[in-house]
This record gives C-alpha cells, sequence and structure tokens, in this order.
C-alpha cells in the first residue's frame, strides 16, 4: 500500500471517529429536547426528529423551534437549551472520550476488512512488480559481483566436497581413533557449510547486513571447533554432554511460558527425566558445567567471558572487532541501527537491499569456512588433504582481493541503489 493509501485510511477513520462522535452527542442533544418536550406534555414525532438531526449534522443550531398541530399555542414555542443542557452534552462528551477505545475497535474492525479486502485484490499485480523489480536488481547485482560470488560459490562447493569425503571415509573405518572428536567437528562442519550458503544467499539479494550477522555464527562455530580440537577427544566428550543443561534450559523456560502460547507442557515425569540428566552431568564434570559454555570451563583456571576466553586461546581474539560489528547486525543496538553495510550515507534509511558492503560478509565467510574445513580434514593429515587445504586458503585470499575490488569500483562509479 502506497503512502498516500495509508494517509486516506487514517482521514477516514478520524472522519469516522468525527462522525461516531458527532451522531452519539447529537443523540444526547436530542433527548435532551425530548424531555423538555415531554414536561410541556408533547411528544416529537419522527418527523421532528429527523429535521432535528438533520439540521444538527449539516452544522445549523441556530434554532430549535418545533410546532405541534393541534396544541395549544403556548407550547408553540423555542426549546432551547440551556447552560445546565449544555454541560449535561459536555459531560456526556467527556464520558464519550474515555470510551474512545471502545469506539476505535468498532470503527477499525469493518475497516481493517474492508482494506484486507482491498489489499487482496491488488496483491497478484503487486507481487508482479515487486518480483519483477526484485529480479531487475538481483542481475545487476550479479553482473557487478560475479567474480567474488563464483569464487564464493566454489569456496563453498569445495567444503562441502571435502566434509562428505571425510565423512564417508570415517564410516568406513571400523575402529576410528578419537570418534568422539570426529563425531562433534564433522557435525560443526557441515553446519558451517550451511550457514556459509545461507550467508551466499543474502550476499546473491544484496542483503549484506544480514550476511554479516550469519557470519557471527559460522564464526562461532568455527571458534567451537577449533578449540575442541585443541583439548581433543576429552573436550569433545564434554561439549555433547552439555546437551543435557542446554536441555534443561529450554524445558525450564518452556515450562513457564508455555500456557500463555497455547501449548501444553511437559509432563512431571518429563521434566524429572531432564532434570536428572543435567544432574547427572554436573555430578560428572563438576558445579561450574551447569553454566553458559560450562563445557569449556575446564579449560580456564578463572571461566569468566568464556567465549571471548576461547577466542584468545586458540588466536582467534584478533577478530573481535569484526565479531562486535556482526554482533550490532544481530541486536537492536543504536550502532545496529544508526549504520549499515549497505549504505555510505548515514541520513537514509535502508529498509531492502543494496548493491554495496558485501565486501567483508563475503570475505570474512571464506576466511571461516577455510578454517573450519582444514581444521576437519587435518584430522587425517593426509598428502590430499594439506594440499586442499592449502587450496582453500589461497582461494579465500583471492576471493578477498575480488570482493574488494568490486566494492571500491562500485564506491567510485556510482551511488549505491536499491531495488525500489
Amino acid at each position: 500500500m502506497e503512502v498516500s493509501q495509508l494517509d486516506t485510511l487514517q482521514e477516514l477513520l478520524e472522519s469516522a471517529l468525527v462522525e461516531k462522535s458527532r451522531k452519539v452527542l447529537i443523540d444526547r442533544a436530542i433527548q435532551i429536547i425530548e424531555r423538555k418536550a415531554k414536561k410541556r406534555g408533547v411528544s416529537l414525532t419522527k418527523s421532528q426528529i429527523r429535521r432535528l438531526r438533520k439540521m444538527w449534522l449539516s452544522g445549523d443550531f441556530s434554532s430549535t423551534t418545533l410546532r405541534f398541530s393541534g396544541k395549544p399555542k403556548s407550547i408553540s414555542r423555542s426549546l432551547s437549551f440551556t447552560k445546565k443542557d449544555a454541560q449535561d452534552v459536555e459531560s456526556h462528551s467527556r464520558s464519550l472520550f474515555n470510551k474512545l477505545d471502545g469506539i476505535i475497535e468498532e470503527v477499525s474492525e469493518p475497516q481493517a476488512r474492508i482494506v484486507l479486502s482491498a489489499l487482496r485484490k491488488k496483491w497478484p499485480r503487486q507481487r508482479l512488480l515487486d518480483r519483477k523489480h526484485i529480479k531487475g536488481f538481483e542481475q545487476r547485482l550479479a553482473a557487478s559481483w560475479k567474480i567474488p560470488i563464483e569464487l564464493l560459490e566454489m569456496h563453498i562447493r569445495i567444503a562441502f566436497d571435502l566434509g562428505t569425503h571425510f565423512i564417508e571415509r570415517h564410516r568406513e573405518s571400523p575402529k576410528p581413533r578419537r570418534p568422539l572428536l570426529i563425531d562433534v567437528l564433522a557435525r560443526l562442519h557441515a553446519r558451517s557449510c550451511q550457514v556459509a550458503a545461507e550467508i551466499l544467499t543474502l550476499l546473491k539479494s544484496g542483503f549484506p547486513d544480514g550476511a554479516m550477522a550469519r557470519w557471527r555464527t559460522l564464526h562461532e562455530i568455527v571458534v567451537t571447533a577449533l578449540f575442541v580440537e585443541k583439548y581433543g577427544e576429552k573436550m569433545a566428550r564434554r561439549y555433547l554432554a552439555y546437551d543435557a543443561v542446554e536441555s534443561y534450559k529450554g524445558a525450564t523456560q518452556y515450562q513457564k511460558y508455555c500456557r500463555t502460547l497455547g501449548y501444553e507442557p511437559f509432563s512431571s515425569a518429563e521434566m524429572k527425566t531432564i532434570e536428572i540428566a543435567r544432574s547427572e552431568a554436573i555430578t560428572q564434570f563438576g558445579a561450574p558445567f551447569g553454566k553458559n559454555y560450562g563445557w569449556a570451563a575446564s579449560a580456564f583456571k578463572k571461566p569468566q567471558h568464556i567465549f571471548a576466553q576461547i577466542e584468545e586461546s586458540i588466536g582467534l581474539d584478533h577478530l573481535r572487532p569484526f565479531y562486535k560489528m556482526a554482533s550490532q547486525k544481530v541486536h537492536a543496538d543504536p550502532k545496529g541501527v544508526l549504520q549499515s553495510l549497505g549504505l555510505t550515507r548515514p541520513d537514509v534509511l535502508l529498509a531492502g537491499p543494496s548493491n554495496i558492503g558485501l565486501a567483508d560478509p563475503g570475505h570474512s565467510a571464506a576466511i571461516s569456512l577455510m578454517q573450519i574445513t582444514a581444521c576437519l580434514i587435518l584430522l587425517q593429515p593426509t598428502l590430499d588433504h594439506i594440499v586442499m587445504a592449502k587450496v582453500m586458503m589461497t582461494l579465500s585470499d583471492e576471493i578477498g582481493t575480488a570482493f574488494f575490488k568490486v566494492h571500491k569500483e562500485i564506491e567510485t562509479r556510482e551511488e549505491p541503489h536499491g531495488w525500489t
């Protein structure tokens, strides 16, 4: 719906409220006139009431003179408002104002049905226009960013194929070394490929902020994988066991709000099972295990702000500025609201895609995917795996260079544009 249409709807709503209020107040005024007439021994006819209503609705309050056929002339006189009558109507007006929410509800409900019906009729045409605009925008974006995006696609495919090949070999092995570690890293790698594909999709559609937000998740996966790999099988066991702690946290939150959400709660027996699993895990690994990032707590003498400690312990703390920037795209912090990767001007509000800002999330995704893929395949450091790790490292550098080149070209030749 266009802004002008929304303004028209507001005008209609305000008009309807005014009309509703006037009718209610006029009804009250007529009641007063009827009482005055009744005291004189007469009743207002339907035609007289219609005449008064029509006159007052038109804004004419000049006269309330009524004539009563067949009645003594003494009562054929002006029935006017006194000061007390005016106070009565004013009091009724205040009462009406107090009931404004109800009046708005009464007025807006039928209007909402009318507007929704109109939107349904217009939507097929609007949908075609939107899709045409989006398709045109994505084609222009693809033309500009063709080289780095295709390189990133290839990068993701290589990671996917290497992960698939690694898992197939692992499953064929009768007694693999460090089975828990391999299981954890394989699962984290699979998820990293999925997140990288999500980042690629967002980049192709012109959503660099969304892509950066998803990179935050990818970075967390990589940090977790490298940390678990560093401490080996025991840390992998702790990581998998921590699922009991997370399940308990989720279950208690669910129990608290499930009825408000309209869902059935867990039974007492189900909650007991979840609680026992958590208690057993904490008994096995110690009290700190029950806290946030408790699975990693054993690696630090003073566990505090554990994710930052994990980053530092594996040498990825230098990426914290990028992690902070990505976090601003996840949360509703002022920095994330006031700035966007897709804009070069802070006075513009970006509510859709942009053709600029793809470089940081694109290059970051390539680096992170290379890191976790190398971490996985080098658990079994064959010559093939060493070569492919170097291939991905070289390719991630090429991706960064290609993204930066296009970014500078767009920045110098044109203003960023969206699809609208």
